[in-house]
């Protein structure tokens, strides 16, 4: 049907009329129908993929990426893939100022979330593109409070900040809105440890006080986890460090990516 009435010349970049709200391009209707066979159509035959709704509300990649974590995951797999390849900005912001990017890193299924941020920044989402309160991806994804599994939540943590981290994403900056925090900083006050030989992780916050003895900077007093106990490796460096395992830190990919140990962020890990 959809292709008959496109043959006859229907409209399909309908023009919005001032002051009307609510009004979808067909491209968003017809994401919002789970119909990517129309979507497909819609598009070849000329549609914008990157028509707002009135008032600039959404767009259509955006309803995709929420379409993520509906009941019909493998329609919306199929209308995200459609989007991309027609050329879809996926910087594309709507009214609240997010971006696809940032929205997907609020998906609460695990799959979705991992599969939706890495489809993006294959298809050339900024890494560094902040929200409307200038915080960076990056920093979003380690603060992010999700409700799956403890384990499945640093899993998809970690998985997802090593593909930021691989896309080019900055890792010695939240972004404009926090100029004064660091990506590190923000995954040692999540609790991001490491884990050393056979002993549970339970060096609350410690990270990066240790690794800034590795890197030689100034020596620091006090206790370098919670039972008072220094690693018994001192010697360890950043490639001995797992970034797999039972807690899947985002701590030894930050570091490995360059993240800086200054003394500025030292004074502020609270042990």
């Amino acid at each position: 049907m959809v292709n008959h009435l496109i043959s006859r010349g229907a409209t399909i970049n309908p023009v919005r009329k001032p002051n009307v709200t609510g009004l979808m391009s067909l491209v968003r209707l017809a994401v919002s129908d789970a119909d990517n066979n129309t979507l497909v159509a819609l598009l070849k035959a000329g549609a914008d993929p990157n028509m707002q709704d009135a008032g600039g509300l959404s767009t259509p990649l955006m309803k995709a990426v929420g379409e993520m974590e509906g009941n019909n995951m493998p329609e919306a797999t199929k209308m995200l893939s459609t989007l991309l390849e027609a050329n879809t900005d996926p910087d594309g912001v709507d009214w609240l100022g997010l971006t696809p990017l940032t929205h997907a890193l609020w998906l609460e299924r695990f799959a979705a979330r991992v599969y939706t941020v890495n489809k993006l920044l294959e298809h050339g989402a900024d890494p560094d593109l902040p929200n409307a309160h200038g915080v960076m991806p990056l920093t979003l994804c380690i603060e992010n409070e999700w409700t799956d599994t403890p384990a499945a939540l640093r899993k998809a943590r970690s998985e997802t900040a090593r593909a930021l981290v691989d896309a080019g994403a900055d890792v010695n900056t939240c972004g404009p809105g926090l100029p004064d925090s660091w990506p590190l900083l923000h995954a040692l006050s999540r609790n991001d440890g490491l884990r050393y030989g056979d002993e549970a992780n339970d060096y609350n916050k410690v990270c990066a006080l240790y690794y800034g003895k590795v890197r030689e900077l100034p020596p620091l007093e006090g206790p370098l986890s919670a039972s008072g106990v220094r690693p018994a490796e001192p010697n360890i460096t950043l490639a001995d460090v797992p970034e797999e395992g039972w807690n899947n830190p985002v701590t030894p990919i930050l570091l490995k990516a360059g993240a800086e140990v200054s003394q500025a962020l030292l004074d502020r890990v609270i042990y």
